[in-house]
């Protein structure tokens, strides 16, 4: 078994977020300099100091520190570096949601650090099978192009992995994960939890578990980064808990069974992506493995206009969970009695809209095969800043809308933004119109 799979899910998890951390933190500067200012935190602090060797294998193996305040010290570097502005050097209402800012993130890496921590590498793999490894090969490929390749512009697009940005979600509430729909109110017995990796609704014990987000939210991108990189882990002998399989909500609202559906729409979907082998109904009737089954993705459900089309298919993926499938349905919000079609406690995961930040590494990532990226990255950002968005606005992008701007509405050549939205609301109506169009 190789070195690489030798890491588990929450290490590779870890590692991945650490590097993409350092490649926008790190212009003009080394590892050697983070490290060096996180150690006088360290030390004043009364805490020994980091070594070279010691962080490299968190970036290399995704090794986790032996204690979370270790890793918390480079991390809390690099985001500064990074565009992250520190409480202290802020006043009134904007120190106030710097520092919540802050713990929301903290939180975050904490996360990523006890999952690297809890998690150990397990040496079966499903990937066994000639039939498996076909698909497996088949849907990273297909998964690694962009979900709407028509929408971003022409071809030579960037692989999606890498200009690909991590999202945040708000989990559903603790004492009520029944929670509602976002365009419903929301009681103190139900308010809603924490921020948290948006990849947490893949790993949820329940059967099915709803992904919601407005347009251009992230939520197919979301959806193909998990199936890239679950394939990777399967075909690199890193078992996971379920093998992922994608679906339109569309292709559901027939009267063929699940397992039909699937084998047809797969091999007809993962054709282009290098499959010459057709996939049968058996192959997706039962568990790919014992106690491992298959995760059905299905997106675009608020894509069916039909309200009763709606339904029938979320009656047929409640009365199929539990049956060796899960499901994460993605959607725009929808009225919670349609949604509550699915049953009583079924998780809603909210996507929350890029950051500023967030807009500013994927800028970083866009860019990264030009001369001089860093200098493309911040004409990009001030020509966003040069519009009438607000600064509230700015921190709230549809992560689709950016990718557009960023194919089409950038020119290299001029050093600045030709298209771009002047509001929030219009950033919405111009995305939704890309989706028709293309």
């Amino acid at each position: 078994m190789s070195k690489e799979g030798e890491i588990s899910a929450g290490r590779h998890a870890l590692r991945k977020a650490l590097r993409e951390l350092e490649v926008t933190a790190l212009e003009g500067r080394s590892r050697t300099e983070a490290i060096d200012e996180a150690n006088v935190w360290l030390q004043q602090a009364g805490l020994a100091r980091l070594r070279p060797t010691t962080v490299g294998g968190w970036f290399e193996k995704g090794s986790p520190a032996q204690d979370f305040v270790f890793l918390w010290a480079l991390v809390r570097v690099l985001l500064e570096w990074s565009g992250y502005p520190s409480a202290g050097t802020l006043t009134g209402s904007s120190r106030g949601e710097a520092a919540a800012r802050w713990r929301s993130t903290e939180r975050l890496w904490k996360s990523l650090w006890e999952q690297a921590k809890a998690t150990q590498p397990r040496a079966v793999a499903a990937a066994s099978t000639p039939l498996m490894t076909a698909y497996l090969k088949a849907a990273r490929a297909s998964a690694r192009q962009h979900p709407y390749p028509g929408v971003l512009g022409p071809a030579g697009l960037p692989a999606l992995s890498d200009v690909y940005v991590r999202q945040k979600a708000r989990s559903p509430a603790k004492d009520n994960p029944d929670s509602p729909s976002p365009d419903d109110a929301t009681t103190p017995e139900n308010q809603p939890g924490p921020v948290v990796p948006a990849t947490e609704v893949f790993g949820e014990d329940h059967e099915i578990c709803l992904l919601l987000g407005g347009p251009g939210g992230g939520k197919s991108t979301l959806l193909r980064s998990h199936l890239a990189d679950s394939a990777d882990e399967w075909l690199d002998n890193r078992t996971g808990k379920t093998i992922p399989v994608m679906v339109n909500a569309s292709a559901l609202t027939g009267t063929d069974l699940l397992p039909t559906v699937l084998a047809r729409t797969i091999t007809a979907n993962l054709r282009q992506a290098g499959l010459l082998v057709e996939l049968t109904a058996d192959f997706f009737r039962d568990p790919p493995q014992a106690k491992v089954p298959w995760l059905v993705l299905v997106d675009g459900l608020d894509e069916i206009p039909d309200a009763d089309t709606r339904n029938a298919v979320l009656t047929t993926l409640a009365n199929a969970a539990g049956t060796g499938h899960r499901f994460v349905v993605a959607t725009r919000p929808l009225p919670a009695t349609e949604l509550g079609t699915l049953g009583p406690n079924v998780p809603h995961y909210e996507l929350q809209p890029f950051s500023h930040h967030d807009v500013r590494t994927y800028a970083m990532h866009w860019f990264r095969p030009l001369d001089d990226p860093g200098h493309h990255s911040e004409a990009f950002m001030a020509g966003l800043g040069r519009r009438r968005l607000s600064a509230r606005g700015r921190e709230a992008i549809a992560p689709e809308l950016a990718r557009h701007v960023a194919a089409v509405g950038y020119d290299p050549d001029a050093g600045r933004l030709t298209v771009c939205p002047e509001s929030s609301a219009q950033a919405t109506k111009l995305w939704t119109g890309l989706r028709t169009d293309r």
